[in-house]
């Protein structure tokens, strides 16, 4: 998620964004790493210094990514069970 600053900021400021903190978000202020606080108990506030112009949030977790492959294997199980019989009766008849 990129952010433009127009105008951009006279002074040195924060930025709240309004989705959900977590410890895995990152963010670049014009390209140079910054810090992402927690803001307003939940949201994604990072300091912005006078004159910058954009501000990138990424986000990677290791747990998503590892939940994301597990959710995979498991939905190909399913399928795998799902569909082996009909193949199995299909065999038997051919």
């Amino acid at each position: 998620m990129t952010i433009a600053l127009d105008p951009v900021p006279p002074q040195p400021s924060y930025l709240l964004v309004s989705e959900n903190w977590y410890p895995d978000w990152r963010a670049t202020v014009d390209s140079a790493p910054a810090e992402v606080l927690r803001g307003d108990y939940t949201f994604i506030t990072v300091p912005v210094p006078a004159g910058a112009k954009r501000v990138a949030l990424t986000f990677r977790s290791p747990a998503y990514e590892t939940g994301r492959a597990v959710s995979l294997v498991s939905l190909l199980v399913l399928a795998a069970i799902a569909l082996l019989p009909m193949a199995l009766k299909r065999r038997r008849d051919a």
